[in-house]
């Protein structure tokens, strides 16, 4: 074959309890299966010849045999792709493992020790091991088999680059005598921005599809490749999570209305987050200068839940300063405070003492010198 063309997955620990979640568990659970229906919905639509699995594709090793069905279900319906699994430390190969029952033709799982999945037809070799406890401090990529000639060989592999650690410790000097043109790995669940490349050989951490918690920030995926007769390797990543795990940062500084404090966080994260923003799971930090009472946290808390998907409220402003004191300083910055807070005083709206309030704190700033005059 010209070209070679694989998607690679991994860590969408299928059966996660996300007990965090209150009731909002069962859904989140059953949107990691809808993740993994849109994986197997792109090797419908682009047929690549391998779709690589580099671990934790279950969150424990005895699955629910109800949802290990499904799996083998819609991994059967993609005859065309040659699935490889590599079982991680959370699905590793127990005496209770679903990877020792049957499944389709098309799906290949290692077991113990590096060993090789050859597919004459396709010029190919893939390269693997699983983990069969739920640490494995061997590095299982130095048991790696000599090289054989004009075939391409791919690597899929759970573990983690930390050095003698329990997880099967990778290190750019075994990949890179390796021999093998593309490692799918797993375990780290933050992908890698691009694939690293260590002497010929490329590898990447697809991360995991969907986040699993507010350690998990932001765009989740998969990777997609490719790999030329000529040993060209082409791999990207690919964002596909339904939704995101995201702690933004808020100011609210001079705002003391609910509602106003509201629009503020609104607006933020429509501007950063584009279409489908609601649908997140936020954890919003409330920074600045503000008095919010307990009574006004739990206002602001109750409106943005009824606007958010799910969203935790931590607060890390400032207490406002003493104006009426500053007021009675004889200095420029007395000056300042004591016209503001006459106008203040004059505003006729809600929006006028809003906007006064916010000038107020931004002149500041510019007094102390912690802005410059023309930011806004």
């Amino acid at each position: 074959m010209d070209i070679i063309r694989f998607l690679h997955c991994a860590d969408l620990h299928l059966g996660a309890e996300f007990s965090s979640l209150g009731g909002l568990g069962p859904s989140r659970r059953e949107e990691l299966f809808m993740t993994f229906e849109k994986i197997l919905s792109l090797c419908r639509e682009k047929q690549p010849d391998f779709l690589l699995i580099a671990g934790d594709l279950f969150d424990t090793d005895a699955p629910e045999p109800s949802l290990v069905r499904r799996v083998k279900e819609g991994l059967a319906a993609i005859p065309e792709t040659e699935v490889v699994i590599a079982p991680g430390n959370h699905d590793y190969l127990s005496s209770r493992s679903p990877y020792l029952s049957q499944w389709s033709a098309n799906v290949h799982i290692f077991s113990r020790g590096v060993h090789c999945f050859p597919f004459p037809q396709k010029g190919t070799c893939v390269y693997g091991a699983g983990f069969t406890a739920s640490y494995e401090p061997a590095p299982l990529l130095q048991q790696l088999p000599p090289e054989k000639e004009g075939r391409i060989r791919l690597g899929v592999l759970h573990g983690d680059f930390a050095g003698a650690g329990a997880y099967n410790p990778l290190s750019e000097g075994d990949l890179r005598v390796s021999g093998l043109q593309y490692v799918a790995l797993g375990h780290v669940h933050q992908p890698s921005p691009t694939p690293q490349k260590a002497g010929k050989t490329l590898y990447a951490y697809s991360g995991s599809p969907e986040g699993c918690g507010f350690d998990e920030l932001g765009p989740r995926g998969i990777y997609e490749g490719s790999i030329s007769a000529a040993g060209e390797v082409i791999a990207s990543f690919h964002a596909i999570c339904k939704r995101m795990y995201l702690a933004p940062s808020v100011d609210i500084s001079c705002l003391s209305d609910p509602a106003a404090m509201e629009q503020a966080v609104v607006h933020r994260l429509e501007q950063e987050y584009g279409e489908g923003w609601k649908e997140n799971f936020y954890k919003i930090y409330l920074r600045g200068s503000c008095s919010l009472s307990p009574d006004g946290f739990h206002a602001l808390s109750t409106r943005l839940s009824e606007k958010l998907y799910f969203c935790k409220l931590r607060d890390e402003t400032a207490p406002e300063e003493d104006w009426e004191a500053l007021s009675q300083e004889t200095s420029l910055k007395g000056m300042f405070v004591k016209e503001m807070l006459r106008r203040m005083n004059a505003a006729r709206t809600k929006e006028e003492l809003e906007r006064d309030r916010q000038a107020l704190r931004f002149g500041i700033k510019v007094l102390q010198g912690e802005v410059e005059a023309d930011e806004n």
